[in-house]
């Protein structure tokens, strides 16, 4: 099995970049890039087949594909679709628009060879 981390950009920050590794007596911290999202097109966006749901406590991508989409493993398409890589980059109160199709999403993605 592939780690999530092969083809991932590595960063280094150094003390000099930052007062908090110096706090911590080290002279950097080497960590993984986030995951970055190409442009997704604007047809896809201006689909009337959108549902929208108020991000709350429990909320999760993968509760909301489950309950979409009868699969949570499609997660991925909600979260590619409003460009927040994890649940921890959406915030109480914030709206998730939930395309009510994944295969558009999915078959734009593959077009591009992007990766995921």
């Amino acid at each position: 099995m592939t780690s999530r981390y092969e083809n991932r950009p590595v960063k280094v920050t150094t003390s000099r970049d930052s007062e908090n590794v110096k706090k911590r007596g080290n002279k950097n911290i080497v960590h993984y890039v986030g995951p970055t999202f190409d442009k997704i097109s604007n047809d896809l966006y201006d689909s009337e087949q959108l549902e929208y749901h108020v991000w709350k406590i429990g909320t999760r991508f993968y509760k909301l594909a489950s309950e979409h989409y009868g699969d949570p493993r499609l997660w991925w398409v909600i979260a590619y679709f409003n460009k927040k890589p994890t649940d921890s980059h959406v915030s109480l109160g914030d709206v998730v628009y939930i395309p009510t199709r994944w295969h558009p999403i999915f078959d734009a993605i593959a077009e591009h060879n992007l990766e995921y």
